[in-house]
C-alpha cells in the first residue's frame, strides 16, 4: 500500500476533490438540503460570489466560491473532470505549481465573472484554468493541441446545452485562458516513462 501511494503523482488532485467533497457535506449538515440534494440557500450565500458581496470588501469570497456546489451533479462533474485533468497535468507540474495553476485560474475567472450580476458559484473556473495547462502539456507532448482545443469547444457546447442559461462561460474562458498562460509561464516539467504510466 505505502509503494503505490509513493506512485500517485497526483495527490495534490484528490486532496482538491476530497476539499470539495468535505464541504459539500458540511455546508448539507449545517443548513440542511435543497431539492437538487445539495446545500440549502443560506449556505450558498454565505460562501459565494456575487459582485455586490464584493462591492462590500467580501473579497474572500474570490475562494471560497470556488468550493461551493449547488447540488449533487454538479459537484460530480466538476470533480470528475478536476480528476481527469489533474491526473495529467499535477506529474508534468508537480504539486505546488499544480495548486497554483488551479487555484489562480479559478480566482481570475472569478474575477472576470464579477460583470455578471448573479451568484457565481463551483470549482469550474479552476478546472478549465488545468484544461488551459493540459493544452501546454498536449502541445509540449504530441505537438498539437487540436485535440484538447476540440475536447474544450465540446465541453463548453455540450454543458450549455445540457443547462441552458446556467453556465458560467465567463468563468470558464477566463480560468482557460488563465491556465493556459500560467502553463506556459511555470513550464511543464519532463517526466519519464515510468512516471507517465501511472497517470
Amino acid at each position: 500500500m505505502g509503494n503505490r501511494l509513493k506512485r500517485i503523482h497526483y495527490k495534490a488532485t484528490l486532496l482538491l476533490i476530497g476539499a470539495n467533497v468535505l464541504v459539500y457535506g458540511l455546508m448539507i449538515a449545517v443548513c440542511g438540503l435543497n431539492s437538487g440534494i445539495g446545500p440549502s440557500t443560506p449556505c450558498i450565500l454565505l460562501l459565494g460570489l456575487h459582485p455586490l458581496f464584493i462591492v462590500f470588501g467580501e473579497w474572500w469570497r474570490l475562494i471560497t466560491a470556488l468550493f461551493v456546489h449547488v447540488d449533487i451533479l454538479h459537484l460530480f462533474f466538476n470533480m470528475y473532470a478536476l480528476y481527469i485533468g489533474g491526473r495529467v497535468v499535477e506529474p508534468y507540474y508537480g504539486s505546488l505549481r499544480f495548486l497554483a495553476i488551479y487555484f489562480l485560474s479559478g480566482i481570475i475567472g472569478n474575477i472576470a465573472s464579477l460583470i455578471l450580476p448573479v451568484l457565481s458559484v463551483g470549482a469550474s473556473g479552476a478546472v478549465f484554468g488545468i484544461f488551459g495547462a493540459m493544452i501546454v502539456v498536449e502541445k509540449r507532448v504530441t505537438g498539437t493541441a487540436t485535440a484538447m482545443i476540440v475536447f474544450l469547444i465540446i465541453v463548453l457546447i455540450v454543458s450549455n446545452l445540457a443547462y441552458p442559461g446556467k453556465i458560467n462561460n465567463i468563468a470558464h474562458i477566463a480560468g482557460v485562458l488563465a491556465g493556459y498562460v500560467l502553463g506556459k509561464i511555470l513550464e511543464p516539467r519532463r517526466i519519464s516513462l515510468e512516471a507517465h504510466s501511472y497517470i
